[in-house]
């Protein structure tokens, strides 16, 4: 039996808030966050028991936007120190901040954007990859409770971020939003195997940092907004992986390029996501698969066990009362039912791992005594198919915007 209790703090900024921005000049504006947790877990295991105590910050960003009439600019730059990944029969053990062993400083995204007009925009430089909903609003005050979901952990492998190019724009009479990139793919091997069937994709993301660019990805959005109160987006993602054996390699080695071939995992991933919000009750549901191929001889070089189908996804409801008539004050309860399975398919020589299919429960609530403060709270139930109980987990946070 594990008892699991984390108190999490957070003081964050909506990025993606127009009215967060702190105006420097008519060029230049300044927005960010600061994210910042304590956590304690107390796990009772076979007649013993340990605990696990952690305080620091996780994050902080500070947002550069640059506008000059057509031409507009972004840079986030993000300190990242110690974080958890809340993977279930994972509680208590640290990871250091992204792809690092230690605290790093990162660029989260770096881009120009050149407007032709409202339906069509080039955009080029690191650029948050378009699937879902969190992974390009991702700041605590933009979702319910004090983690993000763990679909857009596990399944989604936010906060992703790749180098390339592409176009987007408005179709205002059509109510249609679209974006269309060319990235850089997943580095499915350095030397070791980067994808694996308990964390999925997760550890082979590049981050747009000395990225090897041999073999591009597209990825693209579709939203439409043409129905009353309800928005619905279909995302996807289609590339192969990149390789350091591909390093060096002479073109007249057919054992070595055999090898590298080997190292290449082809990707394919689909998704939607739809929001409804009607006066104040808001429903949210998103759904993720992603297909691999060539995940026989990638396990049989590098000794991994990816999978070749991941799934995910979840339902949320909330509904928000105003306490105060004649101030702000709200209160927004929710719940959602996530299911997430980084071994959904495998391969006929890889035995499917039960623990990484996982479910829970969050039931939870915010409370804003002003536009950009929230405070939260919720009740967290998960288990695995291999887990007879639940394992609970009780959060409690505040975000702050400016």
């Amino acid at each position: 039996m594990k008892k699991t209790i984390a108190i999490t703090s957070a003081l964050a900024a909506a990025s993606s808030l127009a009215t967060a921005e702190i105006k420097i000049n008519e060029f230049l504006s300044i927005e960010g966050f600061v994210d910042m947790s304590y956590s304690h877990t107390d796990v009772d295991e076979d007649g013993g028991s340990e605990s696990d105590n952690s305080f620091g910050i996780d994050q902080v960003e500070i947002d550069w936007l640059f506008n000059f009439d057509k031409v507009s600019a972004r840079v986030d730059l993000q300190y990242e120190g110690e974080t958890t990944l809340r993977n279930p029969g994972q509680r208590g053990k640290r990871r250091k901040g992204f792809d690092s062993e230690g605290d790093s400083v990162d660029v989260e995204q770096a881009f120009v954007n050149y407007r032709f007009n409202d339906k069509f925009n080039f955009k080029t430089g690191v650029i948050l990859v378009p699937m879902g909903y969190v992974n390009e609003f991702h700041e605590p005050t933009l979702f319910n409770g004090v983690e993000r979901p763990n679909v857009d952990k596990y399944i989604i492998p936010s906060t992703w971020r790749e180098m390339g190019a592409g176009f987007q724009g408005l179709f205002k009479k059509a109510s249609i939003k679209y974006q269309l990139y060319v990235l850089n793919g997943f580095n499915a091997y350095t030397g070791a195997a980067r994808l694996s069937g308990a964390n999925g994709l997760r550890n082979a993301r590049q981050g747009g940092d000395e990225s090897s660019f041999l073999r591009p990805s597209v990825t693209g959005k579709i939203s439409y907004f043409g129905f009353d109160k309800l928005l619905i987006e279909a995302s996807a993602y289609i590339g192969k992986t990149e390789s350091s054996l591909y390093n060096g390699l002479e073109r007249n080695n057919t054992v070595a390029i055999s090898q590298a071939d080997s190292t290449v995992v082809g990707i394919s991933m689909a998704g939607w996501n739809v929001s409804y919000a009607a006066k104040r009750l808001m429903f949210r549901g998103q759904a993720i698969y992603t297909s691999l191929s060539n995940t026989d001889q990638y396990n049989a070089f590098t000794g991994s066990n990816v999978a070749k189908g991941i799934l995910g996804g979840y339902a949320e409801v909330s509904y928000k009362f105003d306490l105060k008539k004649d101030d702000y004050l709200q209160m927004i309860p929710f719940v959602r039912y996530e299911y997430y399975d980084t071994h959904f398919k495998v391969d006929e020589f890889v035995a499917r791992n039960k623990a990484y299919a996982r479910e829970e429960l969050i039931i939870g609530v915010g409370l804003k005594p002003a536009p950009g403060l929230i405070f939260k709270a919720d009740y967290q139930l998960f288990k695995t198919k291999v887990d007879d109980n639940f394992t609970s987990t009780l959060n409690l946070g505040f975000g702050y915007w400016f």
